[in-house]
């Protein structure tokens, strides 16, 4: 299972996060299964920076932009609901 995190020590609520601003995600996942290529995936279903895992946890950074909601926006960013969503592919 993935855990977003920002990085960086920043530290942002919904009532103060602004709008146009750009932030690094950390997706982290914890015991991925040794041998398995895990990537990112684009808004077109394509996998981005593929990794085969090891016997550690693997983390993928991104950088999304926030908007007005707030909202994600980026190439690794897919509409999936009001908000978006970020995938991985085992």
């Amino acid at each position: 299972m993935g855990v977003l995190s920002s990085q960086a020590g920043v530290t942002t609520s919904r009532d103060t996060m602004a709008a146009d601003q750009q932030i690094t995600l950390r997706l982290t996942i914890g015991e991925p299964v040794p041998g398995v290529a895990y990537s990112l995936q684009n808004k077109k279903g394509e996998p981005v920076g593929m990794v085969v895992a090891g016997g550690q946890p693997l983390s993928f950074d991104v950088r999304v932009d926030v908007a007005p909601g707030p909202q994600f926006l980026g190439e690794l960013v897919r509409r999936e609901g009001p908000r978006g969503a970020l995938f991985t592919l085992p």
